[in-house]
């Protein structure tokens, strides 16, 4: 194949990952900046499912604010999208991202915090995260134990509430 049909094939396929979404009135812009819980049940105290899922499927709140991100294979910019792109639906993860050389991990609520999971078929063990190391991960690339991700996971800045409603769709997806 030609470079330049290469180049529109890149292009035709990335466009997928930018289908518009119906927006409601809804704004998570506003509130307070405060620490996270380390309390599972109440971290989640009127956390807003819509929005977490909005977020996750195409990386920008209900109100239509793009999340903040740095880092991340190209295409992300060019056309946006969230967390589904990489680990997919359901986030059950096993997905090559384009551009990127490696399957993407799950990130399902219960395959972060219990320190196992199955990954391209194969169970593996990690440091539990935290409320604070999954925050850490968005933010810095990172692991709980500091380890750097591959360089196809972006860094990602969300507000207190967008956080919080994140993490609540991440725990709807262990359902």
């Amino acid at each position: 194949m030609k470079p330049i049909g290469k180049c529109i094939l890149v292009i035709a396929l990335s466009t997928l990952f930018a289908l518009p979404i119906p927006m409601t009135a809804y704004s998570s812009e506003g509130h307070s900046h405060e620490e996270p819980q380390t309390d599972m049940d109440g971290f989640f105290k009127g956390a807003s499912l819509e929005n977490g899922s909005r977020i996750y499927f195409v990386g920008r709140t209900i109100s239509g604010k793009p999340v903040e991100r740095t880092g991340g294979p190209h295409w992300l910019y060019m056309h946006g999208g969230g967390c589904a792109n990489c680990h997919g639906d359901n986030g059950q993860g096993g997905i090559v991202p384009m551009m990127c050389a490696k399957s993407s991990p799950p990130i399902t609520m219960k395959a972060l915090t219990s320190g196992t999971h199955k990954h391209n078929g194969t169970e593996e063990h990690h440091t539990p995260y935290t409320i604070e190391t999954i925050r850490q991960a968005l933010e810095k690339s990172v692991n709980p134990d500091l380890k750097p991700f591959s360089p196809c996971m972006p860094q990602w800045f969300l507000s207190d509430t967008d956080f919080r409603d994140l993490l609540y769709k991440l725990k709807e997806l262990d359902k």
